[in-house]
């Protein structure tokens, strides 16, 4: 199992951050990671560890590639670690592909401090203790 999270950086974005996500990534299985907010994508289940999360906030700013009706909210509650994360069934072959796309939409009130604004992308494998 993989598990994948991203980490938003406490205190930077404010209090929302609505995320779209779209983790594209061709496997040698063909394994495509993708969620909607609408039901249509390959993501079960969401977490938020030391944060807080909507998985089904009507989307505030829907134009351009961002045609989504549902999006991801998150808010920093000012968790040390806060992160969102999910798992999928089976580890990713970063020899065959390593490409991962996110689409993510900040409101600038929500840029806060002087820390730099960052989202990281962490994958870790889940079978190992």
């Amino acid at each position: 199992m993989q598990r994948i999270f991203q980490f938003l950086s406490p205190g930077v974005f404010g209090l929302l951050i609505v995320m779209i996500f779209s983790l594209q990534s061709n496997l040698v299985a063909q394994q495509m990671v993708n969620d909607d907010f609408e039901g249509n994508g390959t993501i079960t289940t969401w977490f938020g560890d030391d944060c807080v999360i909507n998985t089904s906030l009507p989307n505030p700013h829907q134009e351009g590639i961002n045609t989504s009706a549902t999006v991801l909210d998150y808010s920093d509650v000012g968790g040390t670690y806060a992160n969102v994360r999910f798992d999928v069934a089976t580890n990713f072959d970063l020899s065959v592909q390593q490409v991962f796309s996110l689409k993510i939409y900040v409101p600038s009130s929500g840029i806060t401090g002087s820390q730099p604004n960052q989202v990281s992308l962490k994958l870790q494998d889940g079978s190992l203790a």
